[in-house]
């Protein structure tokens, strides 16, 4: 699925096939989850305003993207590997055992949520991460 700009819809809940193109992916659909369940390539952010985006397969955003988790949105790994661009926000990111890998887009960023689980996060790249909210991550 080629797309310019996917924007959340009532009318779909899990990603499959893969959604490509230069768009973003928004997800602010409050107390619904979307479901990623195929490895995307799109080259645009993935913003989650509203509800919970949560993986079905390693890496299933783009390993680019710069991931936007605000106040009222969640993004959960659940248990699979995930490598982005960037993570920035306020809301909440669950780890659950996997490892989350940000940095390769070398801009600085603030996440000021909550991530927690037993995982791990990696920080690659030249530019700063600033972790400011009150994390309860038990990995690495």
């Amino acid at each position: 699925m080629n797309t310019t700009d996917f924007i959340n819809s009532h009318l779909f809940d899990k990603i499959a096939p893969t959604l490509s193109g230069g768009g973003h992916l928004t997800w602010a659909t409050p107390n619904k989850t979307l479901t990623i369940a195929s490895s995307n390539t799109y080259t645009g952010k993935t913003i989650i305003d509203n509800g919970t985006i949560i993986n079905q397969v390693v890496d299933g955003l783009p390993i680019t993207t710069s991931l936007l988790v605000n106040a009222l949105g969640t993004y959960n790994t659940n248990n699979f590997n995930q490598t982005v661009g960037s993570i920035s926000g306020s809301g909440s990111i669950v780890l659950s055992t996997s490892t989350l890998t940000t940095g390769g887009n070398n801009t600085a960023n603030t996440f000021s949520g909550i991530i927690s689980g037993d995982g791990s996060l990696v920080k690659n790249g030249s530019s700063s991460l600033l972790l400011s909210g009150i994390n309860t991550l038990t990995g690495n």
